[in-house]
């Protein structure tokens, strides 16, 4: 069974705080991990990229489907 997860990146919003805008979807196999990026996650401040990989959310029929 491969396990599927979501790939996010950090987002700062105007009121300061964060949320997470997802970019694509990974899969683990055994000890490795395949990652499918959908879009690029874009540099912060410092001019980093960074992404984390979460468990698949459900989603509902009005959600888009990425």
């Amino acid at each position: 069974m491969v396990d599927w997860y979501d790939v996010s990146s950090p987002r700062k919003k105007k009121d300061g705080g964060t949320y997470w805008q997802r970019v694509g979807s990974a899969q683990k196999k055994g000890e490795n991990w395949n990652v499918y990026f959908d879009a690029l996650p874009l540099p912060d401040s410092d001019g980093r990229c960074m992404v984390g990989i979460f468990p698949r959310r459900e989603r509902d029929e009005k959600e888009a489907p990425f």
